[in-house]
């Protein structure tokens, strides 16, 4: 749960960071989404727990991402059960589809550059978490990449203004919490 966490807070600290760089009005509303973002997950942890086992059986076998296993699984992955659920919670629509579209901004018909900056802060938290600033390297989807119009060269200085953030928000929420990211 403290991971799960960890990641949805770095991706909303991005996400506010990415929304400044593309001008997008109410930045604190995409920190929102990205807290947000995965939220369909724990509802499927807490719903369909037999099922959670067999969607990662799935997804270690298969080698495929979680979202193909809970489709394979379940019908329906985590992305579709957190706009269920927001929608439920009487959320405005922008927030229902960016959560619903955060893996697959290019389907989306409305609020593609949230959706867009979801993508790319949820590939950013996910690298991040498994390298570090000095060899990371983003390999998100060129659609959502293109959709924020954003040099490349923007990636590291976002990123390190943003682990900055995220200790500072972590601290808030949790004092003294330690984290898993590779931070000097």
């Amino acid at each position: 749960m403290a991971s799960f966490w960890r990641h949805s807070v770095f991706c909303a600290v991005v996400a506010r960071r990415l929304a400044r760089e593309c001008h997008v009005l109410h930045p604190e509303r995409l920190f929102v989404a990205g807290l947000l973002h995965d939220i369909g997950r724990l509802l499927i942890l807490y719903k369909k727990t037999d099922q959670v086992e067999q969607i990662l059986q799935v997804q270690s076998q298969q080698n495929c991402s979680i979202v193909e296993a809970e489709r394979a699984v379940l019908c329906f992955d985590h992305a579709d059960a957190g706009e269920a659920l927001l929608k439920s919670w009487g959320l405005p629509r922008s927030l229902c589809q960016t959560v619903k579209y955060h893996h697959c901004p290019q389907l989306a018909t409305e609020f593609i550059l949230e959706a867009s900056i979801i993508h790319v802060s949820n590939t950013m938290a996910q690298a991040l978490e498994v390298s570090d600033r000095d060899n990371f390297s983003l390999e998100c989807d060129s659609f959502a990449w293109q959709q924020l119009g954003i040099a490349e060269s923007l990636i590291k200085p976002i990123l390190h203004e943003a682990v900055f953030q995220f200790l500072e928000t972590l601290e808030l929420l949790i004092p003294g919490a330690s984290t898993p990211l590779n931070l000097p």
